[in-house]
C-alpha cells in the first residue's frame, strides 16, 4: 500500500511540476509553441530515387540494412551531406516514408528550393526494431552502438561521397541520435530528437511502472512483468549505474562538464508533442534535457507542438522543419569551413 501511495503522489507531483515548468519555458521563450492549422504542405506522390544496402555484422550477429533516398538528379561523382534518420521502437525504416511521407516532403522542399540536396539514410535498428541503438548489457553479439558508429558509417562513406553527417530520430530513434552525437562529438553537424526517450527515469515512473526503483533494488517479486520492462532490462541490465551510464540526460551533463566547447559546436533540435505526457512521458523528458541545454547555453532549438501525441502523424507535421533545420546546419558548416580556409590562406599570404 505504501508503494502505491508513493507512486500516486509522485505522479501527481510530476503533473503539477510539469505544468509549472512548461509555463515557465513558454513564458521565457525557451521553446516555440507550434500550431499547425492545416495538414502539412500539399505534395504529389512520385517515385523515389532510392537505394537498398545490406551489411552482415559479427558485432550484432544479423544482417543490418538501410535505405537511402537520393535527389532525383543525384550525381555519383558529386559530394553530398547525409542525414541519418533513426526509427522508433517496434517500428521500421520504411515507416518514415509510409507513415510520415518523408519522400514526398523531401522532394517538395527540394523543388521549392527550401533545402539543399542531401542524402537521406534510413537504417533498420536491428533486433526486430528493438535494438535501442545500444550495446546490450553483457551480450557480446548485440553491440548495436558499435555497429552504427563503426561499420555502418564506414559502409555509407564507401558507398556514397559524403561531405558531412547529421542525425535525427523519433522516440527510440531520438534517444539514439542524441546519444550517438554526444558520445561522438566530432561526427555530426546537427542532431534532432522528435519525442525522444532521453531521460529514462521518466519512463520508469509511467510506462515501465517502477522499473527504475524496483529492479534496481532487485525486489523482483514486486517487479512488473510487462514486455517493455523485460526487454528494457535485457538491453540495459538491472543495475542503476549501467542504466544511468546509457541515459542521454546523464551523458549530456557529463559531456558538458568535460567537453563543453565541443558540445557547443553541435546544433540541437528538441521537439515534442503537447499531449505526449501519458504512456511515454516524452514531454517530461523533453523538459529535463531542454533545461540542461538552456543552463549550459548550448546551440539548440526547442519546439512543442499543440495537440500532438506520440504518433507518426506528429512526425509528419514536423518533418518540413526538421529537414530545413538540418539543411541550414549543413550550409552553415560549409560556410564556416570556407571562412576558415580563407583565413588560413590569408595568414599564409
Amino acid at each position: 500500500l505504501g508503494l502505491i501511495v508513493m507512486f500516486v503522489t509522485l505522479k501527481l507531483y510530476n503533473k503539477i511540476f510539469l505544468k509549472i515548468q512548461l509555463h515557465e519555458i513558454l513564458k521565457l521563450g525557451i521553446a516555440d509553441y507550434i500550431v499547425y492549422e492545416n495538414n502539412l504542405i500539399e505534395t504529389i506522390k512520385n517515385n523515389y530515387n532510392t537505394h537498398y544496402n545490406e551489411i552482415y555484422s559479427d558485432k550484432v550477429s544479423e544482417n543490418m540494412s538501410y535505405y537511402t533516398i537520393l535527389p532525383r538528379d543525384y550525381d555519383e561523382n558529386k559530394t553530398y551531406p547525409a542525414l541519418i534518420l533513426l526509427h522508433g521502437v517496434n517500428d521500421k525504416a520504411c515507416d518514415w516514408t509510409k507513415k510520415a511521407r518523408l519522400g514526398e516532403i523531401y522532394y517538395k522542399l527540394l523543388e521549392e528550393g527550401n533545402i539543399e540536396p542531401m542524402i537521406l539514410i534510413l537504417p533498420e535498428s536491428g533486433s526486430n526494431g528493438k535494438s535501442w541503438y545500444t550495446n546490450w548489457y553483457k551480450q557480446n553479439n548485440k553491440k548495436y552502438e558499435d555497429f552504427f558508429m563503426g561499420e555502418f558509417l564506414e559502409n555509407i562513406k564507401n558507398t556514397y561521397k559524403i561531405s558531412k553527417f547529421s542525425i535525427g530520430g523519433f522516440s527510440m530513434g531520438g534517444y539514439g541520435s542524441l546519444k550517438f552525437s554526444l558520445k561522438n562529438l566530432d561526427s555530426f553537424v546537427s542532431v534532432s530528437s522528435l519525442a525522444g526517450a532521453i531521460n529514462f527515469p521518466r519512463l520508469f515512473i509511467s510506462e515501465l511502472k517502477g522499473l527504475g526503483i524496483l529492479r534496481i533494488l532487485k525486489t523482483n517479486f514486486l517487479m512488473t512483468r510487462s514486455a517493455n520492462s523485460k526487454h528494457f532490462t535485457l538491453v540495459f541490465g538491472e543495475e542503476l549505474k549501467n542504466i544511468r551510464r546509457e541515459n542521454v540526460y546523464y551523458i549530456l551533463r557529463q559531456k558538458c562538464k568535460s567537453n563543453l566547447n565541443e558540445v557547443k559546436k553541435i546544433k540541437f533540435l528538441l521537439s515534442v508533442g503537447e499531449k505526449d505526457n501519458s504512456s511515454y512521458t516524452m514531454l517530461y523528458q523533453w523538459e529535463d534535457v531542454l533545461w540542461e541545454m538552456k543552463k549550459q547555453n548550448l546551440n539548440y532549438k526547442a519546439r512543442i507542438v499543440k495537440g500532438e501525441g506520440h504518433f507518426w502523424t506528429y512526425v509528419e507535421k514536423e518533418l518540413p522543419y526538421v529537414l530545413t533545420f538540418h539543411s541550414d546546419s549543413f550550409k552553415e558548416a560549409e560556410l564556416m569551413n570556407k571562412n576558415i580556409l580563407l583565413g588560413v590562406s590569408g595568414g599564409i599570404a
